[in-house]
């Protein structure tokens, strides 16, 4: 019997036999679950390594390399030591000058310069590394203390840093002390400035410097007279280094807004101290998003090779 063509059964366009389009389109379907599932291994691969990698710091941590960098100028170098290099923030360092008891705010001044000045070798400059914070130094932030100051930045991460990170490091842990303290600027160094008695003093552990009682000029007071700043300095630094902060000292302008005395425990570079805050919380943040979005494809490529094989196409 001969069927009339409105009496043949009906067949879906893309079932297999009728144009081939339904291998076709599991072929498609098939190389996407793939290539979602290889993305989200990428990923996961990824997260994982960079947590790792900032994980290792805290538990073997990679030599500070800004100790090891070769300078023309230098002061002598003098590795903290390790009872001192321990100390890796603020309050560590507030709560080691409070153990020697309770004392009025110069001799509080006194034992936090000491400590800063051992806790610090001088160098050019601090270097982040990717074990610390990987964003930042993917940034190319790989000198960030230089003009971050006053962050915790140095402390935690470096033993060795510049003028307005050592000094600046005083001034927060005097902050946190209860003791007025602020940064001055001059063109070319960062010096401390400490209240007590009714008046500013200059503190310098970046040069070793701490006032006697006789002798205990402001900031404002060096960059008036350079003999002054030759009485502080002399037999501390080296001549070069001396010749060089006379020349800041005398480049010193009052109406300059980047120079002169900063807000009390303030950041000199807010901009950069808030994009290494931020950094440091996106360093833990960010592979564990990778990781999250890795496991969510690696899962919709499976439900989708499941959806495929419920409906009987075979895969590709």
């Amino acid at each position: 019997m001969i069927q009339s063509p409105s009496d043949a059964p009906l067949r879906h366009p893309g079932a297999p036999g009728v144009g081939g389009m339904w291998p076709t389109a599991a072929r498609a379907g098939g190389a996407s679950s793939r290539g979602r599932a290889a993305l989200g291994l990428v990923l996961m691969a990824s997260g994982a390594g960079l947590l790792l990698l900032t994980a290792s710091w805290y538990v073997a941590p990679w030599p500070d390399r800004s100790a090891h960098k070769d300078v023309a100028r230098r002061l002598p170098i003098a590795a903290p030591p390790p009872e001192v290099a321990g100390l890796r923030s603020i309050e560590d360092l507030a709560n080691a000058v409070l153990r020697e008891g309770p004392a009025p705010p110069r001799e509080l001044a006194r034992r936090a310069s000491a400590l800063v000045d051992a806790r610090f070798d001088t160098c050019h400059g601090s270097a982040f590394t990717f074990q610390q914070n990987w964003i930042a130094a993917a940034m190319g932030l790989v000198e960030p203390t230089y003009g971050l100051h006053t962050s915790a930045h140095a402390i935690r991460y470096a033993d060795c840093s510049l003028c307005g990170e050592v000094n600046g490091t005083l001034v927060r842990v005097l902050g946190r002390l209860g003791v007025p303290a602020r940064l001055f600027v001059v063109p070319g160094h960062v010096l401390a400035e400490v209240e007590w008695d009714g008046s500013w003093h200059v503190v310098d552990p970046h040069y070793g410097y701490f006032p006697e009682a006789r002798f205990a000029p402001d900031a404002a007071a060096l960059a008036g007279d350079p003999r002054l700043v030759d009485a502080v300095y002399r037999g501390r630094i080296p001549p070069d280094v001396l010749a060089l902060t006379l020349h800041a000292f005398a480049d010193f302008r009052a109406d300059d807004p980047a120079t002169g005395p900063r807000p009390v425990q303030r950041d000199n570079a807010p901009n950069v101290a808030t994009a290494h805050q931020v950094a440091e919380v996106a360093k833990w943040i960010l592979p564990a998003l990778a990781i999250a979005v890795g496991s969510l494809l690696r899962r919709r490529a499976r439900r989708a090779d499941a959806g495929a094989l419920s409906q009987g196409a075979p895969r590709a």
